[in-house]
């Protein structure tokens, strides 16, 4: 009896509450998804609803280690994943960030990628894993993750099943990026007749000599204004939105903007990229922010002056 006592009062270890374990676990291992996901659940089915067919616009040529036949395999590229979501997730208030940290215990760099919803978010975490120690061996690994990462988390197929023959180790021969397809419209759907190719060509260089033209004039008399949205640039190396090109792009047109009508238009244009924006950079958007309010000021000051007749 006397033992037991003794035993039961030694214990093995402090006594622990049951909200003290629970505190511990969530710092150790902190939740891929926020207590709700109703909301972005339902902007995500809304999305994938409006997401386009996914064009396979790269081609590599696989050669099996075991030394058999070789064979093409197809996917589309992290470019062409982002031109084709952008506009449906930012329709449905739905951004995205793909952020990278280092793990000391395992030595990994780990791409979290994870989808917003205003106060609700899914994530994903995933190894980087390196085959040698350059940076662009790094940077390759890195956008063959995201890519993968951004698909998985987004229910997107973007590339054809190949039997598990590339993560087998089998050898990639060549490379062959597909040029930009010209759709026209479909004459079933659309009720129209479908552009011959020679049209459709003309048609294009039409508008690069329309846009030549525009940046002839800009040259000469300044930017010309147009309350338009705006298409967010990658960076070079497809890691991510190129946030300071879209600004400078949008306080560009916002300084050309002949009256505050004119320039509210222009937000409201660009209120979802601006939102992104200030999600995702939020630096940059805090600079544009005051850059913007500078171009309202003497918006107003040059109105109230035409009102007063000076």
């Amino acid at each position: 009896m006397n033992d037991q006592s003794d035993i039961s009062q030694e214990g093995i270890g402090p006594t622990v509450s049951r909200s003290s374990l629970s505190a511990t676990i969530q710092a150790l291992y902190p939740p891929l998804r926020s207590a709700e996901v109703d909301k972005l659940v339902a902007a995500l089915a809304k999305a994938q609803g409006a997401f386009p067919e996914i064009e396979r616009n790269r081609t590599v040529r696989v050669r099996p280690k075991s030394g058999g036949p070789e064979y093409e395999f197809k996917y589309a590229t992290l470019s062409a994943i982002i031109d084709a979501i952008r506009k449906p997730l930012s329709e449905n208030g739905l951004a995205y960030t793909q952020i990278i940290s280092h793990d000391a215990e395992t030595g990994f760099y780990v791409l979290t990628t994870t989808l917003y919803c205003g106060n609700q978010f899914l994530s994903s975490k995933t190894p980087i894993i390196v085959e040698g120690q350059t940076n662009q061996q790094f940077g390759s690994a890195l956008t063959y993750m995201k890519r993968y990462t951004l698909a998985a988390l987004l229910g997107i197929a973007a590339e054809e099943d190949d039997d598990a023959n590339i993560a087998d180790g089998n050898e990639i021969k060549g490379v062959v990026d597909k040029a930009p397809r010209i759709t026209a419209p479909d004459p079933i759907s659309s009720g129209l007749p479908q552009k011959p190719a020679a049209l459709q060509m003309r048609e294009a260089q039409q508008k690069v000599a329309q846009k030549a033209a525009i940046d002839n004039l800009e040259k000469t008399i300044g930017p010309v204004f147009s309350a338009e949205l705006i298409k967010v640039p990658l960076l070079p190396d497809e890691s991510g939105s190129d946030w300071m090109a879209w600004g400078q792009a949008f306080m560009r047109i916002a300084r050309s903007a002949p009256d505050m009508a004119s320039l509210v238009s222009l937000e409201k244009e660009n209120e979802m990229p601006i939102t992104n924006m200030r999600d995702q950079a939020p630096k940059m958007f805090t600079n544009m922010t005051l850059a913007l309010i500078k171009v309202k000021k003497a918006l107003e000051k040059t109105e109230i002056e035409t009102e007063k007749g000076i």
